[in-house]
């Protein structure tokens, strides 16, 4: 496959975050690697906070996407990606180490990974390490808190730990007032959502793309590759993002989802309660959202996705303004999935399909494009796989596998399955995902004892309405699935 071959290259601003101004051009002081061929590919890497694959190119025609669907059409998409957990924190070093949460002892938002395991060698570590100038700006790891120094060649942006206040609307709590929606005790950071009628660097992921820009403008002349790393915040709640991706859509057409309650026979396993959400002025203290406030969250959430799609779209036609295009792979990725009341849930926090199904497309500096790939594929697969396509060695504590023999043949066999975990209470759920089923362990911790089963055929039962792991017809395909299971978290 000639066209194959080139995948191996042997290589207004209310800003609250900083103004535009403290950006600073790169020093490239670092000497050019001479282990490096010329032709050594630079790395975009996009990542978006909450983003489920709810893109044109997944097939979800109510949202618009058009610059990331341009780059799934030039690239490749991974139809069946998954996190290894529905959580920033965790999802973030898994990719970020190529570990899983268990390896890595990562299992909240506040565990550094310089304290489980301060010797790992990160992804931006490692290209940094054979010669390539690596920055980042916005969230990457999981916030300025958890940022890792030793990933950088120099600080660029990391967002606060409270990055979600962003900009606020007045007139949204007057919405809300209007629906009927009541301002509850726990109520305490502001509203879920803003339409503000402001430019996009009102926002931080507009800001995010200047610098990036700015940043990409500076180092088209540089001898040295660059792993640049942009990472956006929305749609992240609080669901806000400038008022004319608002009125991209009509309200009357935004979905509600097609199964807002708990699969039946669901174990007595605690559930996420949407206890981020709750916390905002006009959300339900307790109980279901009702129709009309979650088609105006539904709104706000496809809203600030096409805000994202945007910001991707400058930063595609600054690769191509640059010259930087023909040697640059780009990489985009969702930290997880997020239920958009999903089992009555907002959130993401569980191993439920919608939660733990994370976007991927990768787009190679070749003609190597169009490619929909549906064999599974994880996030820690990622490290190894750009280490294969840029001529890098592949470090040895890597527990992924590299999925560049897929770019070459789609359709060749690949994973029987791909493997998630989420922690609730007491409990761990231990997650396997095939083409067809899902089974989740459930363990506490304390006893080690199983606590709960779960089983879903996608084939018949799409939205997880009744968990089959009791029933009679399904015990072969259970106990098969539970010991692929029990080999992958042993």
């Amino acid at each position: 496959m000639e066209l194959f071959s080139c995948l191996f290259f042997q290589g207004q601003t209310r800003s609250i975050l900083f103004s535009l101004g403290m950006v600073m051009a790169p020093s490239l002081t670092g000497a050019q690697d001479k282990t490096l061929k010329p032709d050594t590919p630079n790395i975009l890497f996009i990542a978006v906070d909450d983003l489920r694959p709810e893109l044109g190119c997944y097939g979800q025609t109510h949202i618009v996407s058009p610059n990331i669907d341009r780059l799934a059409l030039e690239g490749s998409v991974f139809l069946k990606n998954y996190c290894q957990y529905a959580l920033c924190g965790p999802s973030r070093a898994s990719i970020l180490t190529g570990m899983r949460p268990d390896a890595l002892k990562i299992w909240n938002n506040k565990i550094h990974i310089r304290e489980t395991v301060p010797d790992i060698i990160t992804l931006p570590q490692h290209f940094k390490e054979h010669g390539y100038y690596t920055v980042s700006y916005g969230k990457i790891f999981h916030n300025k808190v958890m940022d890792d120094s030793l990933s950088w060649s120099e600080p660029g942006l990391a967002v606060e730990s409270f990055h979600f206040e962003d900009y606020n609307n007045s007139n949204t709590l007057a919405m809300f007032e209007k629906m009927g929606e009541k301002h509850e005790g726990n109520n305490i950071v502001g509203t879920p959502t803003d339409s503000a009628n402001v430019p996009d660097n009102a926002y931080s992921d507009g800001q995010f793309t200047d610098m990036a820009i700015q940043t990409m403008k500076m180092l088209k002349s540089s001898r040295n590759p660059f792993f640049l790393a942009v990472g956006f915040v929305r749609p992240h709640l609080p669901f806000n993002c400038p008022k004319k991706y608002w009125d991209l859509y009509d309200p009357e057409q935004i979905p509600l989802s097609e199964n807002s309650v708990l699969p039946a026979y669901f174990p007595d396993i605690p559930v996420y309660n949407s206890n981020w959400m709750r916390h905002y002025i006009g959300m339900p203290k307790e109980g279901p959202f009702s129709d009309s406030l979650s088609n105006h969250l539904n709104h706000a959430y496809s809203a600030c996705v096409s805000f994202v799609d945007f910001q991707v779209g400058r930063l595609l036609e600054a690769l191509h303004e640059f010259g930087l295009e023909e040697n640059t792979i780009v990489v985009l990725w969702g930290d997880h999935g997020y239920l958009l009341n999903d089992h009555g849930i907002y959130g993401k926090h569980s191993n439920f399909e919608k939660a733990v199904h994370s976007p991927l497309i990768i787009r190679l500096p070749c003609s190597c494009g169009n490619q929909r790939i549906d064999k599974l594929t994880e996030f820690v697969d990622v490290y190894p796989s750009l280490c294969e396509l840029s001529g890098l060695p592949v470090p040895d504590h890597l527990q992924g596998k590299s999925f560049v023999p897929l770019l070459k043949n789609p359709d060749q066999e690949w994973k029987q399955a791909a493997f998630s975990q989420y922690q609730s209470g007491e409990h761990t759920g231990y997650s396997l995902r095939t083409n067809r089923y899902r089974y989740t362990k459930w363990i506490n911790r304390r006893t080690g004892d199983t606590s709960g089963l779960e089983l879903y055929d996608y084939h018949k039962d799409p939205n997880e309405e009744r968990n089959l792991a009791a029933s009679d017809s399904h015990q072969s395909i259970a106990y098969k699935l539970s010991k692929m299971l029990n080999v992958e978290s042993n």
